[in-house]
């Protein structure tokens, strides 16, 4: 989906992040909050309180993680913003080894149940 918009407001949960493709001359405001911005190809991070703005330079990517719950606009003239659901592809790349789990645990459970099973003493008990 593509949004054409000057002024984009978001909001960010504690510990959330935020990437941005190719947004030089884009404006980060912070409204609420503590936001921490790393540009690809600058050698230090920004992070910024509320009241406080940053102009990000380079055309790389760049990651904006939340400190805190923290509010921010994305301020550009006629800046285009493109939007991927990032937290559903990362459930659909860990369905697998959820999967995984379960059966794993499920065979636990079974051989746990068998009437033979007993657990191995950890090693300090083999030393006495």
């Amino acid at each position: 989906m593509e949004v054409l918009l000057s002024t984009l407001s978001l909001q960010l949960p504690q510990g959330a992040t935020l990437r941005l493709d190719a947004a030089r001359g884009v404006t980060v405001r912070v409204r609420h909050g503590r936001l921490w911005l790393t540009e690809q190809g600058l050698p230090d991070d920004v992070f910024l309180a509320p009241g406080e703005a940053w102009q990000l330079r380079g055309n790389g990517r760049v990651v904006a993680e939340a400190d805190a719950t923290s509010r921010f606009e994305l301020v550009g003239p006629r800046a285009q913003w493109r939007f991927a659901p990032h937290r559903a592809g990362a459930q659909l790349a860990a369905a697998p080894a959820r999967a995984l789990g379960e059966r794993l645990r499920a065979v636990l459970a079974r051989w746990r149940a068998a009437p033979r099973w007993m657990p191995v003493p950890p090693p300090s008990a083999l030393l006495r």
